[in-house]
């Protein structure tokens, strides 16, 4: 193609965005131009190219704060990392105008898709709330804590969450979560459950993390009984036939028959 649609990734928390190479390899194989974000004092580490290392201050990690704090450091951190996707974008602008660069002209930046897992999936609604410049964005199982709860999502948005029947304590954010979906567009807007799927089951970590631990989180009945390769087929399915509808103007039959390929979906 003469130029590329864009999708913007970014992890959880401070989760290095590599853990969700399985997206960004599926997405870039069918045609799209994948930016995955770190950013220095919000991801774990990060490493310059000089080899410089910043690495996450406690200060500035969520899982460290008292409980009282953590919502309020959560709706500024969404905003923070919403400017860091805007931040992005106007680079981007400058290397698709810049002669020397191999992206130039070649970047379509009025197909802008945004897609994050957790906090990333927060900030994937935040920015497709506040900037023109989204075109369509997916939360991958993240928290919301912006304005788009009362007011919702005119960009064509995707929800796709963990299983979270029989947990009473994730009541609050699923109604956060539907607020949003309740008011936003309806022609435009998705969500699903994926039955047996837990938090992890949207990103590479269910398959490295110890599966010794993931074992026991089952056990435990803190993680769901769905295969992890399966979770991941099922992730990336989805977030590609969202962006093509919506990105690339294919049919919307094709998130039609989303639930006939996957069983696991459960529509909202």
């Amino acid at each position: 193609r003469a130029k590329y649609p864009v999708v913007i990734l970014r992890g959880g928390l401070s989760a290095p965005v590599t853990g969700y190479t399985t997206i960004a390899e599926e997405l870039a194989s069918q045609g799209y131009v994948v930016i995955g974000m770190d950013a220095p004092y919000r991801t774990s580490i990060v490493v310059f190219p000089d080899g410089r290392t910043v690495s996450l201050p406690a200060a500035f990690n969520l899982e460290l704060m008292p409980e009282g704090r953590q919502v309020e450091f959560a709706r500024r951190l969404a905003a923070m990392w919403g400017q860091d996707i805007g931040l992005v974008l106007d680079r981007l602008a400058s290397l698709d105008a810049t002669g020397s660069s191999p992206f130039a002209g070649r970047l379509d930046l009025a197909h802008v898709g945004v897609v994050g897992h957790s906090m990333g999936g927060a900030t994937a609604a935040r920015f497709c709330h506040d900037d023109p410049r989204c075109q369509a964005g997916i939360d991958l199982d993240g928290r919301l804590f912006g304005n788009e709860i009362s007011q919702g999502l005119r960009k064509p948005f995707m929800f796709l969450l963990e299983d979270h029947r029989g947990y009473d304590d994730s009541d609050h954010i699923i109604a956060d979560i539907e607020a949003t979906y309740s008011n936003s567009a309806p022609a435009s807007r998705l969500m699903f459950s994926v039955a047996g799927a837990n938090h992890f089951s949207f990103s590479d970590q269910i398959l490295l993390k110890s599966q010794i631990v993931i074992s026991a989180m089952r056990w435990l009945h803190v993680a769901g009984p769905l295969e992890g390769t399966a979770g991941l087929r099922i992730t990336v399915d989805c977030v590609r036939s969202f962006f093509d509808v919506y990105l690339r103007g294919q049919p919307h039959e094709v998130l039609d028959s989303l639930p006939r390929r996957h069983p696991e979906l459960i529509p909202h």
